[in-house]
């Protein structure tokens, strides 16, 4: 419902910003020449109504654009930090850098992980942690995964207190020991 509702009002905004083109093109008549506009500019000194078509015009593509631009730079501003804790002194927050070390730490410290990259992103105020691992053939990787996915959630709970989102872990490849050339 809500995305709907943003879309709607992006609508109505680019309808606005288009009225106003057209007000000011049948405004100054298309194609301008010089002639054209200096006629304008001399009417618009006798005609208060023009002026104030004019100024609601302008009023309405501010809104217009203020009401674009308040839809959408939410979606391009990038949040490095989850917030933990708002109170009277101030606000604390941890990086994601911080965040990602931590989960790190933890899938490292299992010794059937060979290699671990890790990345956070936000959703909405709830953090998403996505591990990569390298991990030998012979272990169990839902097991793996699953105990990963609740040991990295348990410690970034425990250290942090940040709500978590999802962990997701993702098995790039595992290690396997190279084949040996058949000599027949």
């Amino acid at each position: 419902m809500k995305r709907v509702v943003r879309i709607l009002t992006g609508l109505l905004a680019v309808l606005a910003i288009a009225l106003v083109v057209c007000v000011f093109l049948a405004l100054i008549g298309w194609p301008v020449s010089q002639e054209r506009l200096t006629e304008l500019l001399s009417a618009a000194r006798r005609m208060p109504n023009v002026l104030l078509t004019v100024s609601a015009a302008l009023l309405l593509a501010a809104i217009g654009v203020f009401t674009l631009y308040a839809l959408y730079a939410e979606r391009f501003s990038k949040q490095t930090a989850a917030i933990i804790e708002h109170n009277a002194m101030g606000e604390t927050s941890v990086s994601f850098s911080a965040l990602a070390e931590l989960a790190n730490g933890v899938a490292k410290s299992r010794p059937d992980v060979k290699d671990c990259k890790t990345s956070v992103s936000s959703t909405g105020d709830r953090v998403r942690i996505s591990v990569r691992v390298v991990t030998a053939p012979t272990v169990s990787l839902l097991e793996l995964t699953y105990a990963l996915q609740n040991a990295i959630s348990a410690r970034v709970l425990e250290v942090c207190g940040t709500p978590i989102g999802s962990v997701d872990v993702r098995v790039d490849q595992t290690d396997a020991e190279q084949k040996h050339a058949r000599v027949n």
